[in-house]
């Protein structure tokens, strides 16, 4: 018998057996209660759904038939409280086991979820009840979040029946454990207006909020249909496979890895209650369990590579994801190194499911990649207009709408049609979320359009430099922003958590500036370096840069002692560089320098990009300037790599004298420049025998 997913759609596969395309059909009146799980537990009733281990290793397995049971028992009991069809239930269990038949019921009833974390403070709780229209909340009892939810409930009218799970009996609580067993098993689907459709509101959840207040994204009760890509196209899973995805049940995530898509693919879904994250503990409980299938964010994957993860038996495990956040190549390549499986990144939001990726059966991974668009969206770039980009353009991800929205997109930002008019405009749906596309159609992440820096009018990408800096022993975790500038308008910092093993230092900040400038282009190393203990987050662990940003006014940030060439020659103007531009123009038949240059060249000497710029005429050095070596790229042919050390093949062909190269080396010398561009291979020798060492790189002479 087919896969119960394949109910809801008909698959297109390429010859390799990638997935190139999918039509979804569904009946009006779908619910993922009803027809997904009640309908597995007739077909399967003895087949395992749910492997739940407590903190204290206490195991516990349900099957189809027990998870639609205890749901029909949990759906009368809300009913017998007063809940119905189109109230708001706020869901703050953490990873206990009945969250599943708990979010299964109020799926039946057609009540609408809202899954939030145990972390939220008493004003982050009356924000949320506020906003949704909160009725009823269930609530852990572990820690400290019971007491907050009533009393932020003391402080808002709306909210009416608290429910305690894994709890004592409470003044004021209804105590979801005790009176599950007095109600029946059984529960008839509802009919008339009490019936649920499939395009109304099912599920809600806050955005995580990296720049302001979270807002709700409001999602159809066919936003679980939208994740059968999600659990069988990306995270793999099989029939007889265990999948664990870490996500705490308070957040999207967790319904992309924990329910939807992967009882949909009869996958049994492996969840561990713990606390705090602990790599070697997680390790551990994948090793014992036997982990087919696992999904975590980057920054789970870096901890679980600190702890050795070649020193466990991780065998069982055939396929790995990520998503979240963007995924450092360095982390890609350790986990491979430790594994042998390649990590298939994704990319999504809170309003969708998965919307780019690598796809089970793609040809192959590129490295750094969130790989390409999910057939089950048009995901394009647009500029600020909202025209598409060409490849190797940053763009904004976009999602067009015109022949209607995906399966499993958000519906809009919950009572506020202004904002979702703001973000969804004319059937173009815009996430906020940067990135280029390669040739091939690869996606690149770049970041958050608000997070970008801009600099003497370059835009640069955090992630970029952050990457980096992962690579660095030095560095557990850091942030990238940019700063006030007078000149530059930003410039680049990077605040950073150190390894245990490390201690700030000036040296270290200073090693760890000539280790980016060796690995990327020097105009994007970080002038400021700030260690802290640790990085300001969302609820969800998604750094606030935005955060870091407000605090930073120039006075309150450190003076750089680092000094470009032209301030080290104290030249206050850049008049001296027309006479350059103008010799170019004269004296250069192939490549002339157009306006585009001119600015590329004006923009780079504001930068301070590249040390040293000598132009010639018969041998002598008529002018020196600051040049960019983006430059370079307009004025020669290729640019190789030779010894570690960049070199620069003129398109004309021509040398250098060593006279004038002794000349430009005496000049570096004296002015205290470190980095050096040469322009002709044919005289590598003779640049390494004046010294030319791999650090050089800056320099560009141009014989003319």
């Amino acid at each position: 018998m087919d896969q119960i997913y394949k109910n809801f759609v008909k698959e297109t596969f390429n010859s390799n057996g990638k997935l190139v395309g999918i039509e979804f059909n569904y009946p009006e009146n779908y619910n993922f209660g009803f027809d997904v799980v009640d309908e597995l537990a007739k077909r399967y009733p003895d087949q395992r759904a749910l492997l739940w281990l407590s903190i204290d290793k206490e195991e516990k397995v349900f099957t189809f038939s027990d998870i639609s049971r205890l749901s029909n028992k949990a759906a009368n009991l809300f009913v017998s409280k007063g809940i119905k069809k189109g109230d708001v239930v706020m869901l703050i269990v953490k990873r206990h086991y009945q969250f599943w038949p708990i979010i299964v019921a109020l799926h039946k009833i057609g009540a609408i979820v809202v899954p939030a974390t145990f972390l939220l403070t008493e004003k982050d709780l009356i924000y949320r009840y506020e906003t949704s229209g909160t009725k009823a909340v269930i609530c852990t009892g572990d820690g400290e979040v019971s007491n907050a939810v009533e009393s932020a409930k003391e402080k808002c009218k709306g909210v009416e029946l608290l429910f305690s799970v894994n709890s004592e009996d409470k003044d004021g609580w209804i105590n979801f454990d005790k009176e599950l067993d007095a109600h029946s098993d059984i529960f008839e689907r509802p009919v008339g207006d009490a019936a649920t459709r499939a395009d109304e509101i099912s599920i809600m959840y806050f955005t995580s909020g990296t720049t302001g207040y979270p807002r709700i994204a409001a999602h159809s009760h066919t936003y679980s249909i939208g994740h059968i890509i999600t659990a069988v196209h990306w995270h793999n899973v099989k029939r007889d496979g265990i999948h664990f995805t870490i996500s705490d049940t308070g957040w999207g995530k967790s319904v992309w890895g924990k329910l939807y898509g992967q009882w949909m693919a009869e996958c049994c879904v492996f969840a561990y209650d713990f606390d705090k994250f602990d790599a070697n503990d997680i390790l551990s409980v994948m090793e014992k369990y036997r982990i087919t299938t696992f999904c975590a964010p980057p920054t789970m994957y870096r901890f679980m590579i600190k702890e050795d993860m070649k020193s466990y038996d991780l065998s069982s495990i055939t396929y790995l994801t990520t998503a979240g956040e963007a995924l450092n190549p360095e982390v890609f390549r350790q986990v491979k190194e430790a594994t042998g499986i390649e990590i298939m990144e994704g990319f999504g939001q809170t309003e969708t499911t998965l919307t780019i990726c690598n796809l089970a059966n793609s040809r192959s991974v590129v490295t750094g990649s969130m790989g390409k668009p999910s057939p089950q969206y048009n995901t394009i770039l647009v500029d600020s207009d909202g025209n598409e980009v060409d490849p190797g353009i940053v763009g904004e991800i976009a999602i067009d709408t015109s022949k209607g929205a995906p399966v499993g997109m958000f519906l809009g930002y919950y009572r506020d049609e202004e904002l979702t008019k703001r973000v969804w405009d004319n059937d173009l749906y815009r996430t906020g979320d940067m990135a280029w596309r390669d040739e091939n159609g690869n996606f690149w992440f770049v970041g958050r359009a608000d997070d970008l820096i801009k600099s003497s009018g370059y835009r640069i990408s955090p992630f970029e430099i952050e990457s980096v800096l992962m690579e660095h022993p030095s560095v557990t975790e850091c942030a990238v922003t940019g700063i006030p500038d007078e000149i530059r308008g930003q410039i680049i910092k990077a605040t950073i958590v150190l390894s245990p093993k490390y201690s700030p230092s000036d040296a270290l900040a200073d090693e760890l500036k000539t280790f980016v400038k060796r690995l990327t282009a020097p105009y994007k190393y970080p002038r400021v370096i700030e260690f802290v203990k640790e990085l300001p987050k969302t609820i969800s662990g998604k750094v606030r840069r935005v955060e870091i940003r407000a605090k930073d006014t120039p006075a309150s940030l450190p003076v750089s002692e680092e000094k470009t060439l032209f301030e080290k020659l104290d030249i206050a103007n850049f008049s001296f560089i027309l006479p350059l531009i103008q010799l170019f123009k004269d004296s250069v038949n192939e490549p002339k320098l157009d306006e585009e240059h001119i600015k590329a060249i004006k923009d780079a000497v504001v930068n301070g990009d590249i040390e040293f710029f000598t132009a010639t005429e018969g041998g002598q050095i008529v002018g020196i300037c600051s040049v960019s070596y983006l430059f370079t790229t307009y004025t020669s042919d290729k640019v190789g790599v030779f010894d570690d050390f960049f070199i620069l093949e003129d398109r004309r062909g021509k040398g250098i004298a060593r006279s004038l190269v002794n000349h430009v080396f005496s000049v570096a010398r004296e002015k205290g420049i470190k980095s050096l561009w040469v322009s002709s291979e044919k005289h590598r020798e003779m640049y390494r025998g004046l010294g030319f060492n791999k650090n050089m790189r800056g320099l560009l002479v141009w014989d003319s």
